[in-house]
């Protein structure tokens, strides 16, 4: 009767230490990511690219974005896998997730590994305009990695500027350029006058000094040039992204050490 007994206990403690185990797999804790979106507030980068617009346009858009580690690796380190910045449209779906080594991660199969950063630490933005053709073939140039002007602004003062035809270095053949601003207003222009424009860093706006007295205000006073169309083929051509320097960044992000006041979202990192 005692062994009849001993036996029944011993299988009560069995069936009780695998009905835990079994608890402690269905409640695996889960791992939580903070979209890279809410990091970058639009109000912010609303007055560091023209505080007096008052139709809060959403100016992210125009700003390539470099995530940094705390020692100071970047994707753009390595060349062969990435070199670049990301874009508004790619950095924004990316995720923070500190229980994962403090990491940037993003979950779509097309954003290279070198962008899923451990120990991130900060993002640097970087003003940029992006050269496109018609078939979707692109490539941006961040304007602080191209020669500065000093030119006339719109109230007669002196203002640092970009050319316009630095933009296209490297390319020839195109016959009309389309700017294009980031609300999608667009406007046409000769290759004659693009050669003579020039993209004012602080006003947002072009200026055309041989060509203005004969131009309507919305030609040579474009607004928030986000994309340079061109009707050839890019892919051809020599044409390619440029970075800044990362001493001329336009803003500096750092990461917050608590993450109490961002919305969160339960991420799946088993295929990551």
């Amino acid at each position: 009767m005692k062994n009849y007994l001993y036996v029944l206990l011993c299988l009560a403690i069995l069936f009780g230490i695998s009905g835990c185990s079994e608890d402690d797999n269905s409640t695996e804790p889960q791992i939580l990511g903070y979209l890279l979106e809410q990091f970058v507030d639009q109000n912010v980068i609303h007055d560091l690219t023209d505080p007096a617009d008052d139709d809060s346009l959403d100016f992210r858009g125009l700003y390539n974005y470099e995530i940094v580690a705390a020692d100071g690796y970047s994707p753009r380190n390595r060349v062969t896998t990435a070199g670049y910045d990301l874009d508004w449209l790619v950095f924004k779906t990316g995720y923070k997730v500190p229980a994962d080594e403090n990491s940037t991660v993003f979950l779509d199969e097309t954003t290279p590994g070198a962008f899923e950063v451990k120990e991130a630490s900060s993002i640097r933005l970087y003003r940029r305009i992006v050269v496109q053709d018609t078939l979707g073939n692109s490539y941006y140039k961040e304007l602080h990695a191209l020669p500065i002007h000093s030119v006339p602004n719109w109230d007669g003062v002196n203002e640092d500027a970009i050319k316009l035809s630095d933009m296209l270095t490297g390319v020839s053949g195109y016959t009309m350029i389309l700017l294009e601003s980031i609300d999608g207003f667009a406007r046409s222009y000769t290759p004659e006058q693009i050669d003579d424009g020039y993209f004012l860093l602080d006003s947002e706006r072009t200026t055309f000094p041989t060509f203005n007295a004969t131009m309507t205000n919305s030609l040579k006073k474009f607004k928030y040039v986000n994309k340079l169309v061109l009707d050839i083929d890019l892919s051809a051509s020599n044409g390619q992204y440029t970075n800044a320097d990362s001493t001329t960044t336009d803003l500096s992000i750092q990461f917050p050490e608590h993450y109490d006041s961002y919305n969160s979202t339960v991420i799946d990192l088993t295929d990551n």
